[in-house]
């Protein structure tokens, strides 16, 4: 096996508090399991969005996965055409090609855990700060497309 192979092979062992912080629009995001420790197989990361986030627009990813697990507080989402809002302990998961958005209408932040398979996805949201600071949110659509091909980060639907 080579070092990188070993390395995707390293247990991950972690406190409560512990993993790579990133400020995703104001809300911390903190990455448990990061894409490059599984081989990009998965990336899991506790998100804590303030009371008021209007989330990111309406968009699909075209190969990912991404599983939406409530810890705290209550989760908006929109998932096709329909408004959900998940309590503690509800799941939902969106499938590859289907419009959706996360946001928090609550008074309370919530707390959720976010897994999404393959990586990709997980490597493009630690990246979005810089992305955002170098090109604005979303970036223009021939950034957006590129960065999606590469990291299967949200295309935006049109109109939104």
């Amino acid at each position: 096996m080579t070092a990188a192979e070993l390395a995707i092979h390293k247990p991950i062992v972690l406190g409560p508090d512990e993993g790579t912080l990133v400020n995703l629009f104001g809300n911390p995001l903190l990455v448990r399991v990061p894409s490059e420790a599984t081989g990009n197989k998965f990336w899991l990361a506790e998100y804590t969005i303030a009371p008021g986030f209007d989330g990111p627009p309406p968009h699909i990813h075209r190969r990912s996965h991404e599983v939406f697990y409530v810890l705290d507080g209550e989760l908006g989402m929109l998932v096709g055409d329909k408004e959900l809002i998940l309590s503690p302990r509800s799941l939902a998961m969106v499938t590859p090609n289907t419009r959706h958005t996360f946001f928090n209408k609550g008074s309370a932040s919530c707390r959720f855990l976010g897994l999404t398979p393959p990586g990709d996805l997980g490597t493009y949201l630690q990246a979005v700060p810089e992305i955002a600071a170098k090109y604005g949110f979303p970036p223009p659509p021939d950034v957006a497309g590129a960065l999606a091909e590469q990291y299967d980060g949200g295309i935006f639907s049109p109109g939104d």
